[in-house]
Formats: C-alpha cells, structure tokens, sequence
C-alpha cells in the first residue's frame, strides 16, 4: 500500500505537468481562433464577396478611399503583431498548421497594402467595374437580395468617383489600361520572313482579274 502511495506521488507532478501543457495549447489555440475568426469578420465586412454564391448579398460596394485604405493597413499591420506574440510551438499540431498558412495570408494583405496595389484596381485582367456584374449574375433566392442589390446601385457613384480618385492620386496611373500618358505600343513584328516579288506580283494579278469591269 505504502509502495502505491509512493509511486502515485511520484506520478503526481508529471500529470500535473501534462496537465498543464494542455491547457497552455487549449489557451493558445483559442488565442489564434480569436485573432482569425475576428479578423475575417472585419475583412469580409471590408470586402464583400461578389462571387460566394453561398454568402448574402452585401448591401453596399466596397470604400477605396486612401483614409480606409490607411485603416486596413493599420489593423493587419496589428494582427500581425497579435501574431508574433504567439509562440507557433504552443500551438497544437492543426492549429500550427492554421498559423502558417494565415500568417502567409497576412503578408499577402499587408503587402497589397505597403505597395498600393489598390490605386492600380484595372489592369488585363481584373477591373473593379466587372465585380458588379458578377454580383448580379448570383442567384437571388429572396427578398433582402434584390434590396441590398439595389443599395448597391444606389451606391456605384461614390464607389465610382473613389476608386477614379486612387487612380489620379497614383503614380503609376500610366500602366492602367488606355492611358493618356502611357499609350499601348503596337505589336512588333515578330517574323522576319517577308513575302516574296513573285508572290506579290500573283497577288496583284489576282486582284485585279478580280475587279469589276465597266461594260461598254
């Protein structure tokens, strides 16, 4: 009996102390569900999703002008701060693997953000004017979809005249599309074989057997 009490008392501080670690990674994995849950909320409340069929429809487009552009940046610029205060080791095995690919993901944001990507918003392949259109392709499954599809036509002005400001405010408006500044250079040539004086003389004679003739 003595040897059992011994041996339980020896267990005891090794428990305690798995105890302990566990609940250190419960603590610090709920740390990082805060830190991503929240700001997802705030992101998509920023940036309505105009494709996610599944999400309703926001009521009202985007603002793109530079004093929200500043907060965005501030407030990722915090998450990842928030981010480096957590020790990625504490982290259970899937929430380490949540951390990696969302700390990457804000990097991605604050880049975008550091670079000013968003006074560039038409280029080949993507223009903010076409992010409409594809909310109205989405299917309206009630009556809150067609009022807040309203709102938002209601505001493509303000959205409009912002997003014309970003482009005027940045220095590099030449390389968005048709621009003034910064013409779009004709194809160069890129074969060097020219067709030769026989074939175009054919050409020539074909063309003209081809011509319509004046009668009398």
């Amino acid at each position: 009996m003595a040897d059992r009490a011994a041996l339980l008392l020896a267990l005891l501080p090794l428990v305690l102390a798995g105890c302990s670690r566990q609940s250190a990674q419960q603590a610090a994995d709920a740390r990082l569900r805060a830190i991503y849950t929240t700001e997802w909320q705030w992101r998509t409340d920023q940036q309505p999703d105009n494709e996610d069929a599944t999400r309703p429809i926001a009521d009202h487009l985007p603002h793109v002008d530079p004093a929200t552009e500043a907060l965005r940046l501030r407030y990722w610029e915090d998450v990842e701060r928030r981010l480096g205060a957590i020790e990625r080791a504490a982290l259970s095995p899937k929430e380490q693997l949540n951390y990696d690919v969302y700390r990457a993901q804000i990097a991605v944001l604050l880049a975008n953000q550091r670079f000013r990507d968003f006074e560039m918003p038409a280029n080949s392949d993507t223009t903010f004017w076409t992010d409409i259109g594809l909310t109205a392709r989405r299917p309206f499954r009630h009556l809150e979809d067609y009022e807040h599809w309203i709102a938002q036509l209601k505001d493509v002005p303000r959205y409009f005249s912002e997003q014309i400001g970003e482009i005027r405010a940045s220095p590099w408006r030449a390389a968005t599309p048709r621009s003034r500044r910064s013409p779009m250079p004709r194809p160069r040539r890129t074969s060097s074989i020219r067709p030769s004086r026989r074939c175009t003389a054919s050409r020539r004679s074909a063309r003209r057997s081809c011509a319509p003739r004046r009668c009398g």
